[in-house]
């Protein structure tokens, strides 16, 4: 079951990971308002968070917007997703 532990409150992470999330890293940085880490999607889930981002230009990368932030996702086949968030 998905964890919230305040990233998705504090916009560190985007609402649209299923629930099924999985072992989630954040390493957030204040100063700079951005954060890296990753976790783990069930591949049976994959194409449900898929359905939220948009591919880029490269293989397995993937963008998700707001209003306030960009996060990059990379996707492996695996379901291990690693991201990167810069908050406007």
């Amino acid at each position: 079951m998905l964890q919230k532990n305040g990233l998705f409150e504090r916009g560190w992470l985007p609402d649209v990971l299923p629930k099924s999330t999985t072992n989630i890293v954040a390493v957030n940085d204040l100063d700079n308002n951005t954060s890296a880490g990753n976790f783990t999607l069930e591949k049976t889930h994959l194409n449900k968070f898929l359905a939220h981002v948009e591919q880029t230009n490269l293989m397995n990368q993937y963008r998700f917007s707001d209003s306030d932030n960009t996060w990059l996702f990379i996707v492996n086949e695996t379901g291990l997703v690693r991201y990167q968030l810069d908050k406007l």
